[in-house]
């Protein structure tokens, strides 16, 4: 941003451009593995899939992480087929240890890697790469031993509601969950959300039978452990902290491309001519959602634009503008960064608040009206505000904009 600015196209650039960089360290990953026909495939599955569409889109850390996954990846794969040259073990560690500390859901596929590698690999290529590992353990706890330390003693007197789960029946629903994420994976959250249970446990098995191909297929055995090391570590934080984490992909796309490489390595032998019939019906209709999905737009997440056009439309220029929200995940300051991303030169005076207003915020409060922003502003505006009822209510997919009346005040609303 500080070289290309603060737009929405300069800020999502950098992770379109790793993604991209993703999908060809991914090619050749799976042209070693596989050889260049299921490359093709799997590097044409990537770049259709939804799921890594939205995720390239979004100024998050996500296609960082993918490129360096993959990469790590390669270089142990290389290291099986052409030795542990310095340079790849350097390398290795080093990526290995950016991987780590861009997230900490890495984890898991740090260690499904190096159990890969013990696996694969022997004699002084597994030692060599071993010591790797361990180097990148020892930079990762070096950079951030303190702060994760710090964080493990700060982070549970948090409650993120978002992720928390209730159910009795938790253990049912992290199975679920997983069995979810192939089509998630493919299709996108939005769209795999409205998909039925049955398409997505149909999707799921699929997927089991052919992992269960192992013996057969040896190759794929990065892919399995790859995938089970990052989804199972997540499902176990659920079940340990009664949380959903498996309900947001971007938790475990670490384990996408893993997906992407066993549909694209399926072979129909008896079919004679139409042999790659699976991996290219899994292509042709991505290509179709990608397409409906391109002229239908992408729905905005949070658009803090139309948040700002209705300020902007109906409040006058010295009202004020009060942002809040009581959770310690989310700051009432997300509201107003948004507004004033979009409305830079907006004079609103304004306020943020996190509790109740105390006697001075509410002195100083306008004597007929102001505007309340945030998530279902008339559904606490009147509890917060004595005196003051909700008039009028805009939602957006960002929040609510809400002008609060005082009813003290006979006069009519402007």
């Amino acid at each position: 941003m500080d070289l290309f600015g603060a737009s929405a196209a300069a800020a999502r650039s950098l992770s379109a451009i790793l993604s991209l960089a993703g999908i060809v360290v991914f090619f050749d990953v799976c042209r070693l593995l596989h050889g260049p026909r299921v490359a093709l495939f799997a590097a044409a599955i990537m770049t259709l899939a939804i799921g890594q569409l939205d995720i390239a889109q979004e100024a998050r850390s996500y296609p960082l992480l993918i490129l360096q996954g993959v990469a790590c990846c390669d270089l142990v794969v290389r290291i099986s087929f052409f030795g542990a040259a310095l340079p790849r073990l350097v390398f290795l560690a080093f990526l290995l240890a950016a991987m780590l500390l861009t997230h900490y859901f890495a984890a898991g596929a740090f260690a499904a890697l190096g159990v890969y590698a013990m696996i694969r690999l022997d004699g002084r290529d597994r030692r060599r790469t071993l010591a790797a590992f361990f180097a990148a353990a020892a930079i990762t706890i070096t950079a951030w031993g303190r702060e994760f330390y710090c964080q493990t003693r700060s982070l549970p007197n948090f409650d993120p509601s978002y992720i928390r789960e209730s159910s009795p029946n938790h253990a049912i629903h992290v199975l679920l969950r997983m069995a979810e994420l192939p089509l998630k994976y493919c299709c996108g959250e939005l769209v795999a959300e409205r998909l039925p249970l049955a398409a997505h446990i149909a999707a799921a098995t699929v997927v089991v039978a052919l992992m269960l191909q192992l013996r057969r297929r040896p190759d794929l055995l990065l892919w399995i452990l790859r995938s089970g090391g990052i989804i199972l570590s997540v499902a176990a934080a659920d079940l340990l902290h009664h949380s959903q984490l498996l309900q947001f992909t971007r938790y475990t796309v670490l384990a996408s491309p893993a997906l992407y490489a066993i549909l694209a390595g399926v072979h129909l032998p008896r079919l004679k001519y139409f042999c790659d019939l699976f991996p290219v019906g899994v292509i042709t209709s991505l290509a179709l959602l990608a397409g409906i999905r391109a002229e239908r737009g992408v729905p905005a997440k949070e658009d803090f634009q139309r948040l700002a056009q209705i300020i902007d439309t109906y409040a006058a220029p010295d009202e004020l503008l009060v942002f809040y929200n009581d959770s310690t995940w989310v700051s009432p300051g997300v509201w107003y960064i948004g507004y004033k991303y979009y409305s830079p030169h907006s004079q609103h005076p304004w306020a943020t608040l996190r509790h109740a207003p105390d006697s001075t915020l509410l002195r100083r409060l306008p004597p007929r009206q102001f505007w309340l922003v945030g998530r279902a502003p008339e559904l606490y505006g009147a509890a917060l505000f004595p005196g003051w009822q909700p008039e009028v209510v805009w939602h957006t997919t960002a929040g609510g904009v809400c002008l609060m009346r005082n009813t003290a005040q006979g006069d009519s609303v402007r």
